[in-house]
């Protein structure tokens, strides 16, 4: 198992989609390409899992589930993301009408 651990912080709030947004791209542009090239992994869906705790539990929960196709593991640990105005767990999937009613 290898686990890397990108520095979040970006501009502005945290919890907005634009700054999970910017934070995606250093990771989907960066953090990926650069742990593929350097270590021995299987770049695939099934072999890859995300996961974060406070602001990053936020960022993780809403790439995961954004990108179903590159996270089989998404896991979220005392975010505060639930707590913004008008945010819910089905706004923040891109296509949230594949999601199962509870």
């Amino acid at each position: 198992m290898l686990v890397a651990m990108p520095y979040g912080d970006t501009p502005g709030d945290a919890a907005t989609l634009d700054s999970i947004q910017a934070f995606g791209r250093e990771l989907f542009g960066d953090v990926f390409p650069l742990v593929e090239k350097n270590y021995r992994v299987e770049a695939n869906r099934e072999n890859r899992a995300i996961a974060g705790f406070s602001m990053g539990g936020g960022q993780s929960f809403t790439l995961g589930l954004r990108n179903r196709d590159k996270f089989a593991w998404v896991g979220e640990f005392s975010s505060g993301a639930f707590g913004l105005q008008g945010s819910t767990w089905k706004s923040k999937c891109r296509d949230s009408s594949r999601i199962p009613p509870p």
